[in-house]
């Protein structure tokens, strides 16, 4: 009966274990995704008020990616989302984590980075996914699939709830 009690809570750990990476990641992409953006961005936001620290946030979106969709159909755009989505995922860190925010947004969540560092991160994530060289010969904006992305860097105002933080760098992604 013991054999078969332990099988049982190691199925059932295994279940929950499962259940819960249902519930944070994209399947797609294997980044966080929005829901446990919005706790991440909470908790975080929480931690680097009380610790005197900055909030760094990268709003990016892929250029034009409706059109791929259109003409090079869902499957393709999926390939594509997995690609940039690995990509974007190779700079989590201790100081980074990475998610899929929708459709084909992505955001970069940074604690304790200084505007200068976090600039040069967006350059890089924005060089590394052109050099995938995922090509998109109707897009306007080049012949490969491209991102563009906004920053929003500050220490987390009293007076301002995070998600009015994150409005910042989605306006700035749309200057972009």
């Amino acid at each position: 009966i013991s054999y078969i009690l332990g099988r049982y809570v190691r199925l059932e750990n295994q279940h929950i274990k499962e259940l819960m990476y249902l519930a944070n990641f994209d399947g797609l992409t294997n980044l966080y995704n929005h829901r446990y953006f919005h706790e991440a961005m909470e908790s975080q936001w929480k931690l680097a008020a009380k610790q005197n620290q900055s909030i760094s946030l990268l709003m990016m979106d892929i250029d034009y990616f409706k059109m791929f969709n259109d003409i090079r159909g869902h499957l393709e755009g999926d390939r594509c989302l997995s690609q940039i989505g690995h990509t974007i995922g190779s700079f989590t860190s201790q100081e980074i984590s990475t998610y899929r925010f929708g459709g084909e947004e992505f955001v970069l969540l940074l604690r304790g980075t200084a505007a200068s560092r976090t600039i040069a991160i967006a350059e890089k994530v924005r060089q590394k996914v052109y050099d995938l060289q995922i090509t998109h010969e109707y897009s306007p904006a080049a012949p490969v699939v491209t991102v563009s992305i906004g920053v929003h860097v500050g220490f987390p105002p009293k007076h301002e709830k995070p998600m009015n933080f994150f409005d910042h760098a989605d306006q700035a992604m749309y200057v972009s």
